[in-house]
């Protein structure tokens, strides 16, 4: 049984704060990201994700050939839901384009995706 002490009590609130429920597929290869951040968390949104990150991964030229799902990212609340939004943005451009990855020989993730070439400065 959780109470104040063991369950969500020692939480910090932030008026305003809300939460974010981000959805990311990440490519297995290069490791590409594709994170959508849905104004709300209705069922047909939900479903619908798998089939634009598929889309989103085909216009950069990956298939699809299977999928692993893990619902069990947290992270502390933020003061808003720009300030949320803006971090998220400013991980997955360092992530994908700027940082270099032991796996892959120091190159970053987008590098290892022909196509992206050009479509990010």
């Amino acid at each position: 049984m959780l109470g104040p002490k063991l369950g969500r009590g020692h939480q910090t609130r932030v008026p305003g704060g809300g939460h974010l429920c981000p959805h990311t597929a990440i490519d297995d290869h290069p490791r590409l990201a594709h994170t959508e951040t849905p104004s709300d968390e209705q069922a047909a949104t939900n479903a619908a994700f798998p089939r634009r990150a598929q889309a989103w991964f085909s216009t950069h030229g990956i298939t699809i050939h299977r999928a692993l799902r893990d619902e069990e990212a947290h992270h502390p609340p933020y003061p808003s839901e720009a300030g949320r939004h803006h971090a998220l943005t400013v991980f997955l451009d360092w992530h994908d384009f700027h940082r270099p990855h032991t796996g892959i020989d120091g190159q970053t993730r987008a590098s290892h995706v022909t196509n992206l070439s050009g479509q990010h400065t």
